[in-house]
């Protein structure tokens, strides 16, 4: 198996996250995101009430991901872009 990728292709996520209060409400939802094994990587931005992540499309989709944002949080306008992973590998996950 030469240059095998530990996967093939990943889905890139992005949506808005409404009721964070502050920087501790945002640490707490991206820790919460991570502990799902089929997010790779997240970043919620306090700022921008933005959500950016990174998962394993075999293991989850984006609607099981948005449902596990839980009240008083709001998660809506989820915007998906399939990528292959040898691009992230290439780019990086904030280019």
């Amino acid at each position: 198996m030469k240059n095998a990728l530990p996967f093939g292709k990943l889905v890139r996520l992005e949506f808005s996250v409404s009721g964070l209060k502050n920087k501790e409400d945002a640490a707490a939802l991206q820790y919460r995101l991570l502990l799902n094994d089929a997010i790779l990587r997240c970043h919620v931005d306090f700022g921008k009430e933005k959500c950016e992540l990174l998962y394993n499309p075999l293991n989850t989709n984006s609607r099981k991901i948005i449902a596990s944002v839980k009240r008083p949080l709001v998660a809506k306008a989820p915007d998906e872009a399939e990528i292959k992973y040898a691009e992230i590998v290439k780019s990086g996950f904030h280019n």
